[in-house]
């Protein structure tokens, strides 16, 4: 016997053994119910009120929480983080891209499910406020790519990408003001006021941010696809920018002007969106969690 079950206590030995008889008879009624090409992605939903196996009797209804199985590919199949810490963020922006469409391992021991990210209700901090930095940052995305950079020279690129920063800066710097774990960043070429008219200024934007902050709630997304769409639709056009790095990587003489201000610009999408992405990620999978344990929790209440 393991010495591991030698400290388990009778009863808590019972709660076990009900726990596996009735995943057990769970998957025998799946089996059953469901046909071969439906077991993937299947809901956990009743079939008939009557049966003494519907999802009711196990303590979790369709209209309050809702188990699925989702087929995990294992080993994880995602490439491995790229090898420049300038492309990092694209990299990790793939991933989170990759887990709401379909599912995705974030690391080789955490695998990220799609269910996750649409759960009815799932409270979100300063969900306006994301989808108007995903929407900004999606835009000034598409101005930047009308331009390539293969064809136009370093000059001219660099001042495509100069105006480009700049607008991430702005996205940056709206998203500080109500979420406290974004920095703050210098505007480029600001004129910097001195004397004690910089103090007092300087002390009048913290106060207004902090009252920004102290007025930014948590929603409660009613529609999560609306959450999913606004962050893929921002994520799918800007991971072109992990080739435009590494193309300016790659030469003999590279810009370094222009592989400064990239590094610059990956690390703001690292701050102004990897930062509450993967906050989010955690908070959802954790809620998801404790549904999970409250469901389950049902089923030896009943019993």
């Amino acid at each position: 016997m393991s010495p591991h079950l030698e400290t388990v206590s009778l009863e808590q030995r019972a709660i076990l053994t009900n726990y596996v008889t009735c995943y057990q008879n769970r998957i025998i009624l799946l089996e059953k119910e469901l046909e071969p090409s439906d077991v993937v992605h299947a809901s956990v939903l009743a079939k008939s009120k009557e049966s003494p196996m519907a999802p009711a009797a196990f303590g979790f209804a369709p209209d309050t929480f809702e188990i699925q199985f989702e087929e995990i590919p294992f080993p994880s199949t995602e490439p491995a983080p790229p090898p420049a810490s300038s492309r990092r963020s694209f990299w990790l922006l793939g991933i989170m891209m990759r887990s709401m469409q379909g599912g995705a391992w974030l690391t080789p021991r955490l695998y990220l499910p799609a269910s996750i990210w649409v759960q009815q209700g799932a409270p979100i901090a300063a969900f306006p406020e994301k989808m108007t930095a995903c929407g900004t940052m999606r835009n000034h995305v598409l101005v930047l790519r009308q331009i390539n950079h293969l064809a136009v020279g370093p000059g001219a690129y660099y001042k495509a990408l100069e105006t480009f920063y700049r607008g991430l800066v702005a996205v940056q710097n709206g998203l500080s003001s109500c979420l406290s774990f974004v920095p703050e960043l210098e505007i480029p070429e600001a004129k910097k006021k001195t004397g004690v008219f910089a103090v007092l200024e300087a002390v009048g934007h913290n106060i207004a941010k902090g009252a920004k902050r102290l007025g930014t709630g948590v929603s409660r997304v009613e529609n999560p696809r609306s959450y999913v769409d606004g962050v893929v639709a921002f994520i799918e056009p800007t991971l072109y920018l992990a080739d435009v790095i590494e193309h300016f990587e790659s030469q003999k003489q590279p810009p370094l002007d222009i592989l400064d201000l990239l590094s610059r610009i990956n690390e703001i999408f690292l701050q102004a969106a990897c930062s509450w992405l993967c906050r989010d990620a955690s908070a959802l999978l954790e809620r998801h969690l404790r549904k999970a344990r409250e469901s389950f929790s049902r089923i030896f209440a009943e019993k």
